[in-house]
């Protein structure tokens, strides 16, 4: 499938037809280097390769040396977000409300110099901030809050990130965060939302991915601000107006009605939609109804998304296949007229942990499904599955439910896998390299 070695950058490898990739609008993704890049619509995104040309590859700049398999990531997939903010990246702009001084003087997500902003409280007596606000409706849905903060080791100040709901019945959550450790402190969390800050490598430094969700409560707020303070507290644990100093801030992102935020989005002077990614095979000659196996490496990206698909293929309502996320477990499951039928094995990732999942389906012995090696729960029905033409890796066959993942090393096997005692053999199956 993805062989990250020339222009076909998704070709099938030991495998039937053509693959098909949508996405009709840029993205963004961080390549071997770290650096947040964006890659053109009708592309698809890899994370940790190298982009050059409108092609991905699978060494370093000089063309030989290999990337490590570490940072070779695999194939992101995400479904349709938009960040709401403007100018995500330049503080400075007039659609900030600020007093803290923004100058855009910073090696950025990029890589890039001068394209992160430094904030700054330098009073003893008020305490400065930079903020928008954006429209937000009536409702109780959650709202994700998002952005990058450059890691370091001064503990002598603490940021604040405040999310505040007005218009009805007020909400307010603040938290603080030690930009050395990366630990959090609620001080005030009115909505029930939750915040985590994530260390990524990024520009070639390491930077906290701070996110929180603020959820709405139907009582009239339809104005949501997004509000981050430099310098609040000296102790971590109360707010001080008299506390001074500077923070490196990139990629501030809000995605509305959703509870965690996807990939990096930029914006200047409007909002931007990144669309779905559907990522597709032919069935013909690679999948088949019975007597078959599947495997991949899966890196989730959301702690929390609801039931999504790993991968799927969809003939009609009553009538499908998948690997599916509910939440709780990593279910193999078939429809046959209507009938569900599944195999089961409970899994509660965490985010950006990679997990090897394999599934079986046998005329003999029913359906398996396999995490890191553990068996689930096996489903003896018997019957071939009812496909349809094609099959999606990180959503549902349908374009639809996707993942928000990593794919890496997905292989499909034939029927000399369908028996448990069997390990895939590469010569046994069709590969499709993530």
């Amino acid at each position: 499938m993805i062989t990250l070695i020339n222009a076909n950058n998704y070709d099938l490898n030991e495998a039937s037809g053509s693959p098909s990739f949508t996405r009709a609008t840029p993205a963004w993704v961080a390549d071997y280097e770290g650096n947040i890049i964006e890659i053109p619509s009708g592309t698809p995104c890899f994370e940790g390769a190298r982009y050059s040309g409108g092609s991905w590859y699978n060494t370093q700049a000089d063309g030989v040396t290999p990337i490590s398999d570490s940072t070779l990531k695999g194939l992101l997939v995400e479904g349709t977000r938009t960040n709401s903010l403007l100018y995500s990246r330049d503080l400075t702009n007039g659609v900030w409300g600020t007093d803290a001084n923004p100058v855009y003087n910073e090696i950025g997500i990029d890589g890039v110099a001068n394209s992160a902003c430094t904030l700054t409280d330098d009073s003893a007596t008020v305490s400065r901030f930079v903020r928008q606000y954006l429209t937000i409706p009536n409702d109780s849905n959650s709202h994700s809050l998002s952005f990058d903060i450059l890691k370091d080791t001064d503990e002598s100040r603490f940021p604040e990130f405040n999310l505040f709901l007005s218009g009805g019945t007020a909400l307010n959550d603040l938290y603080f965060l030690n930009t050395k450790t990366g630990a959090i402190h609620t001080f005030a969390g009115w909505s029930g939302g939750s915040s985590r800050a994530t260390l990524v490598h990024r520009g070639g430094r390491d930077w906290w991915r701070w996110d929180a969700n603020i959820i709405n409560n139907s009582s009239g707020n339809t104005s949501l601000r997004f509000l981050i303070k430099p310098a609040i507290s000296t102790d971590f644990a109360t707010r001080s107006n008299a506390t001074t100093g500077s923070i490196v801030v990139d990629g501030c992102q809000v995605e509305l009605n959703q509870t965690r935020p996807s990939s990096p989005i930029f914006t200047t002077s409007a909002a931007v939609t990144r669309n779905a990614v559907v990522m597709s095979y032919p069935v013909s000659g690679n999948l088949m109804t019975n007597n078959t196996s599947g495997i991949m490496e899966w890196t989730p990206g959301l702690s929390t998304n609801g039931t999504v698909y790993l991968f799927g293929s969809y003939s009609d309502a009553g009538n499908y296949m998948g690997i599916i996320h509910d939440g709780t477990n990593i279910i193999f499951r078939k429809v046959i007229a209507g009938t569900t039928y599944d195999a089961t094995k409970a899994l509660s990732f965490t985010v950006g942990t990679t997990y090897k999942i394999k599934w079986r389906q046998s005329s003999t012995f029913g359906m398996d499904i396999y995490v890191d090696g553990a068996k689930g729960t096996t489903n003896a029905n018997t019957a071939d599955m009812v496909l349809g033409t094609t099959f999606e890796i990180g959503s549902d066959g349908q374009g639809g439910n996707h993942d928000f993942a990593l794919h890496k090393n997905v292989r499909i096997g034939g029927d000399s896998l369908a028996y448990p005692d069997r390990s895939f053999n590469t010569n046994e199956i069709n590969q499709l390299y993530l």
